[in-house]
């Protein structure tokens, strides 16, 4: 979203591109539709970011808003848009009375390097167990 959102043909004049705001509002719908099925409740979190993803900061804000605002204008009553925080989330999910958060004890941190590839047990506890793993398959791979 670093690219300049194109709104209306001045826009399109000045940036010498044409409107492109319905192309990432729907994209945007769809990534949304998509996540929100494996869900038990209403909310979704977009969380944005990761290293070195946004080359122009102030820049992704601006088309950020304007994304929200023009999401919230074209669905209104349907999607409600909005900058959060994860306690605000989690309180909002918290209180739908059917929805309740599972709790894991044993050790698991699982760790999405992107949709539907993660890593589990990175960086998480028994490193000893790990590395004797680690060296004895090593003895295994004649």
């Amino acid at each position: 979203m670093d690219e300049p959102f194109i709104e209306n043909e001045q826009q399109a004049a000045i940036n010498g591109k044409k409107i492109n705001i319905d192309k990432i509002l729907n994209t945007f719908i769809e990534y949304i539709n998509s996540r929100i099925r494996t869900q038990t409740h209403p909310h979704y979190l977009v969380m944005m970011g990761d290293d070195y993803t946004h080359t122009l900061p102030d820049s992704f804000m601006l088309n950020l808003e304007k994304l929200i605002n023009y999401l919230n204008k074209m669905y209104s009553g349907v999607i409600n848009a909005f900058f959060s925080t994860p306690s605000c989330y989690f309180k909002a999910i918290t209180e739908i009375k059917r929805f309740k958060p599972g709790v894991k004890h044993d050790d698991f941190f699982p760790y999405a390097v992107k949709p539907h590839a993660y890593w589990a047990g990175f960086f998480t506890s028994k490193p000893a167990i790990k590395g004797l793993l680690r060296k004895t398959s090593a003895l295994l791979q004649v």
